[in-house]
């Protein structure tokens, strides 16, 4: 059994391309979380036709771990925004309206103690048949 190179993080240290370059990797990456690959590929004016199987496993690694770094981003901007005031029902409505899912919401109230405080609560509702990205990665 052979061992099997794995793909670099750092694009300047790729091998093996001959149509695309490092930065056309960090391009696609940095686009990720706007454009779908076939977008990035009309940003670069990359021909899917003349890449190698290599350079097309290269370009969707690049665009998964640009996807992946824009929800990490999201995710840590909203968290950030849901401290603000009345930033929780900012967020949740951004996600009612992000279209992907629905949201099942609650708000929640102080007791009368004195170390507690209220907050939101709230599911996220898939849609049927999709798989949350951690259980997608398991599997």
């Amino acid at each position: 059994m052979g061992i099997k190179e794995r793909f670099s993080t750092n694009y300047n240290l790729a091998k093996g391309l001959e149509y695309i370059t490092c930065e056309d990797l960090l391009a696609v990456e940095l686009n990720a979380g706007l454009l779908d690959l076939k977008e990035c590929y009309e940003l670069l004016f990359i021909e899917a036709e003349h890449l190698s199987d290599y350079e097309l496993a290269y370009l969707k690694k690049a665009h998964n771990r640009g996807k992946q770094k824009a929800v990490t981003n999201a995710c840590d901007y909203l968290f950030q925004r849901m401290k603000d005031r009345n930033g929780s029902a900012a967020c949740i409505e951004y996600l009612r309206n992000a279209g992907k899912f629905t949201i099942e919401g609650s708000s929640t109230t102080a007791s009368n103690s004195s170390n507690s405080s209220g907050g939101f609560s709230f599911n996220v509702v898939l849609p049927e048949g999709s798989t949350p990205p951690e259980l997608k990665e398991a599997s």
